[in-house]
């Protein structure tokens, strides 16, 4: 039967300890109160391959010694190698190598010595392999504790039960083996200690209720250094961080959904205001706890922070309910731009709510419309003067330039500004300038003040041509009060019946030669002018006693189809003069004692 050294045979037992109890299901509870090492086990070990190596050394000194004072070993070479058993022993016990296997470290010729040095470098070897052993033995049982309690612990005292032992195994199974021999990173308990701490960190200062300070917590844990052979993963960390996370986002559930209810129910300005407050807290809450590394949270990465979103929408709930309906229309549609932050369900929602509010605000816009329409219109009714006129078009061109809200009822949509029409207007109206007065209003009565503007013209322009024509009946009854073509067509019946033929003829010239909108020409007029025209002429070569060319004119009187103009007279006058002077008026020059011209009036 092989026999084992007392120190070999206490590791084999105490290995074979913990593979079982690490292979024993009972041993990983959900939330570990206690590390599956035994630490304590381990330290005892660890004591007892330091006290019989140290028996090695001291064994060591011993013969080293005795052959010195025996001579059989020269003085510098003893205390040489006094010295390097002394060094070592002070720094874990490690032998350098060099002490044994250098050329001329060894005194080769002493038996002693040599087999005392061979002896001290085996049970060294031994000692560190053994150690090493431990270690990769002991190391995946930490690691898979850090892992079980750093995944599941929910209070700080839950990870004190595991992270004061892994400190005493990181100092026993770490500092002592560097000196001389290279040390494996799965020795380094470093990466688990720090994310055992950090993670307490994280549960202390959530206990606290600080978010800010949680959020910082949350950051440096998130920010660990990992080591391969710990096994925590970036999604352990995700998952933890979601769950540190999720109370902030489950406040903000409600506190939201208040707020949309508020909103939507056109709650009043006093409950949106605290609604919003209530969710602007918990929404801050939730920024603070996500701190600046927020990214590295897996499943809240689409997270778009809707707080500017719902203050806007508050800010708009505001100015509906102030009607201020000057800045609604733009806001609206700069806040139907922000609605994708709240996702699909709920923009939709808003979106109905914009609808209601747009409504609202044409509502109130067709409201002011027409009180203003009505304003404006009885202004316009009420000109009399072209002063009258100067004083609207001053007062709406301050109204224009201080109103900018699309749609205003101020301005003409295609025309133009309407008071630079009325200005037009007034200008004509003191320059007494028909073609002014009449020209530039084409589809006037398609725009928001089209009638009265209609209206406006007629009177500027019955008065204009009162002026310019001479006919103050315009301004009179009956003709006053009819619109302004019956009252030229009757004005015209009146002057062929009175056989004012020059007033006649200036009426029939100003309509005949395309005025503009509002006074229409005859079909017949360019006949009359013509006729009236001739007639006159024909008067004209009578009293310069040029009677050929007065039958000329006279028979150009009778050769047009008018039936306003003056065909009897014309005819009355041919008739005396071809008696007189023939039928081309090359007969008798004496004038006729019956030849009466009478003078055409003016």
């Amino acid at each position: 039967m092989i026999s084992l050294p007392p120190w070999r045979a206490a590791l084999a037992g105490f290995l074979t300890f913990t593979l079982l109890s690490a292979s024993s299901p009972a041993q990983e509870p959900a939330a570990p109160s206690a590390p599956i090492f035994d630490v304590d086990k381990i330290a005892a070990e660890v004591s007892r391959y330091d006290e019989e190596l140290r028996k090695s050394f001291d064994e060591t000194r011993t013969i080293v010694s005795a052959e010195l004072a025996a001579k059989r070993l020269d003085a510098a070479t003893a205390q040489s190698l006094l010295w390097s058993l002394r060094a070592n022993s002070n720094n874990g016990f490690a032998v350098p190598r060099n002490v044994v296997t250098a050329p001329g470290a060894m005194p080769t010729a002493n038996a002693a010595v040599v087999a005392a040095m061979q002896k001290l470098e085996a049970t060294s070897n031994q000692y560190q392999n053994a150690r090493a052993k431990l270690s990769r033995e002991a190391l995946p049982l930490a690691f898979k504790q850090t892992v079980a309690v750093a995944r599941t612990a929910e209070k700080p005292e839950e990870i004190d039960a595991v992270l004061a032992p892994l400190g005493r195994l990181e100092e026993l199974l770490g500092s002592r083996m560097r000196d001389g021999f290279t040390q494996s990173a799965e020795m380094d308990l470093k990466p688990a200690v720090a994310l055992l701490h950090n993670l307490q960190t994280v549960l202390t200062t959530r206990e606290n209720g600080d978010p800010k300070l949680l959020g910082m917590a949350i950051t440096r844990f998130q920010t660990t250094p990992l080591n391969e052979t710990v096994g925590w993963t970036t999604i352990d960390t995700q998952k933890r961080v979601d769950a540190f996370l999720k109370p902030y986002f489950d406040a903000m559930q409600p506190a939201q959904a208040a707020l949309d209810q508020a909103l939507l129910n056109h709650r009043s300005a006093k409950e949106l205001a605290s609604a919003l407050a209530h969710f602007e807290e918990v929404n801050a809450n939730l920024q603070a706890v996500r701190g600046p590394s927020n990214s590295f949270v897996s499943t809240n990465n689409s997270f778009k922070n809707p707080l500017e979103t719902y203050r806007t929408l508050v800010g708009l709930a505001r100015q509906v309910e102030d009607g201020d309906v000057a800045n609604l229309r733009i806001n609206i549609m700069n806040g139907r731009q922000s609605l994708n932050s709240l996702g699909i369900e709920r923009a939709h929602s808003f979106e109905l709510l914009f609808q209601q509010w747009q409504k609202q605000i044409d509502d109130t816009a067709n409201a002011e419309t027409a009180k203003q329409h009505a304003a404006w219109a009885a202004r316009l009714a009420a000109v009399k003067t072209p002063v009258d006129l100067v004083s609207v078009a001053a007062d709406m061109q301050r109204a224009e330039h201080a109103d900018t809200t699309p749609g205003s009822s101020i301005r003409y949509r295609s025309s133009g500004i309407l008071s630079t029409q009325l200005a037009s207007l007034a200008a004509a109206w003191s320059s007494a300038n028909p073609g002014l007065a009449t020209g530039g209003f084409q589809g006037a009565e398609n725009e928001t003040y089209g009638q009265e503007m209609i209206a406006l013209r007629e009177r500027i322009q019955r008065d204009v041509l009162s002026q310019t024509l001479r006919v103050p009946e315009l301004l009179k009854p009956p003709f006053a009060d009819q619109p302004i073509n019956v009252a030229l067509d009757a004005l015209v019946r009146q002057f062929s019946e009175a056989r004012e033929w020059r007033r006649l003829l200036a009426l029939l010239e100003m309509r005949s030669g395309g005025p503009g909108y509002g006074v229409q020409n005859r079909l017949g007029d360019g006949d009359a002018v013509n006729a009236i025209r001739s007639f006159l002429a024909g008067q004209n070569y009578e009293l310069a006693e040029q009677w050929t060319d007065a039958i000329t004119a006279y028979r150009a009187v009778l050769a047009t189809t008018t039936e306003i103009g003056p065909i009897k007279e014309a005819a009355g006058r041919l008739k005396v003069l071809t008696k007189e002077h023939g039928a081309n008026g090359d007969g008798p020059t004496a004038a006729s004692p019956n030849l009466h011209v009478k003078p055409v009036q003016n």
